[in-house]
């Protein structure tokens, strides 16, 4: 996701949206992503329930950051074991 959101500031993109499952939630949150609510989405057969989720990448943004992301996730990893 790092990698991803890098390359997206490098081309200008300011602003990032995702679907997420319940259960990884809180490592998107933990990266900054904030929780905008649920949708619906039919994979196959089956409905699930999804959450969109959104994060500001602009540089003015990431400025105001404390940590680096890479930090963040390294220690989110480690809150999980």
């Amino acid at each position: 996701i790092l990698s991803l959101e890098a390359e997206a500031q490098a081309r200008g993109v300011e602003h990032l949206e995702l679907q997420s499952p319940h259960d990884d939630v809180g490592f998107y949150e933990h990266l900054g992503y904030t929780n905008k609510g649920t949708t619906h989405a039919k994979i196959g057969f089956a409905t699930v329930e999804l959450v969109n989720m959104s994060k500001t990448i602009s540089k003015a943004a990431s400025a105001k950051s404390k940590q680096k992301p890479r930090q963040k996730v390294y220690q989110y990893i480690k809150h999980l074991l």
